[in-house]
């Protein structure tokens, strides 16, 4: 048995299908049909089933993969604390974490990290939720920040996460507007509510679809049922989006997170809706097979007191 051995089986268990695992590993799928065959032989039970051309783990397949993965987990563990016995005492921690949210809490937190522990080097990484958990599934980090709603899910099995905040999902117009003039105190939201419907003829910028929040605002509007009338123009940026609200440039929404310091902010109305507050998970997000380090927790700890 070696490594590249338990990293093959785990390819081809997530993949799925032999042609998508061979694509992976960068190997021909003969090949890998052969190396599977043959540990197959070796160990005398069979790992997958072979239906409709898919590849799903057998029992003994299962027991395989956990072992697989328990056994390079610690591999990378030592590899890593390897590192840093050659490279002396500096330490590294790889985190993930999405642009806009990134741009509002490294500055705060990242001083503070390096005072306390200064011998850690930190690997950032900002990029959309799906890359993010693609790649803490592939250890490329080792914890990711990012938000989870109703309508999305961890896609990984091996991930685990914490709760850090939950946050209501507020619409923006600009300050003084006459959209906002029937807007009313209601309780339960955490801003003056207005009737969502009476924006079906307004022009909403909405993040990109590839972007958490900008997919959610795309289910609001169908589950309102005026997606089809509001005229939509997607933005690269929620910076962009609520600097273009404010000078009444149509409407957004945005995360409650933070929002009365945003630079835009004394330009905007910020306003609830819907019949119940709309929210999403702020989350800490991270394989299960991984042990947060002093330095790691208090990144998450840091990330809650926000």
């Amino acid at each position: 048995m070696d490594f590249k051995e338990l990293e093959y089986v785990l390819v081809i268990a997530r993949e799925k299908y032999i042609s998508r695992a061979a694509e992976k590993l960068y190997i021909s799928q003969p090949a890998l049909s052969r190396f599977l065959m043959n540990l197959e032989e070796r160990m005398d039970t069979k790992l997958f089933e072979r239906t409709s051309k898919q590849y799903m783990l057998t029992p003994a397949g299962e027991l395989y993969v956990q072992m697989a993965e328990s056994v390079l987990s610690i591999k990378h563990e030592f590899d890593m604390n390897l590192a840093e016995l050659r490279k002396g005492d500096v330490r590294k921690l790889r985190i993930g974490i999405t642009p806009g949210r990134g741009r509002t809490v490294l500055p705060i937190l990242l001083p503070e990290f390096r005072r306390r522990y200064p011998n850690y080097q930190l690997e950032l990484y900002e990029d959309n939720v799906q890359k993010l958990e693609s790649m803490m599934e592939n250890g490329e980090i080792e914890i990711a920040f990012f938000t989870l709603d109703r309508y999305s899910h961890l896609s990984g099995s091996r991930i685990r996460c914490e709760l850090l905040s939950r946050e209501e999902i507020v619409l923006c117009c600009e300050k003084g507007s006459s959209l906002a003039a029937d807007a009313v105190d209601r309780e339960g939201f955490s801003f003056p509510w207005v009737d969502l419907g009476k924006f079906r003829y307004q022009s909403f910028l909405l993040l990109k679809n590839n972007m958490r929040l900008g997919s959610m605002a795309v289910r609001i509007l169908e589950e309102e049922k005026i997606v089809q009338s509001v005229r939509i123009t997607q933005i690269g940026s929620i910076d962009t989006a609520l600097a273009l609200v404010g000078q009444g440039y149509g409407v957004c929404f945005a995360s409650s997170f933070r929002i009365k310091g945003h630079e835009a902010y004394p330009h905007i109305q910020v306003l609830s809706f819907g019949k119940e507050r709309v929210c999403w998970d702020f989350i800490a997000a991270f394989r299960k097979d991984y042990q947060l380090q002093e330095a790691a927790r208090f990144l998450v700890d840091s990330m809650k007191e926000l």
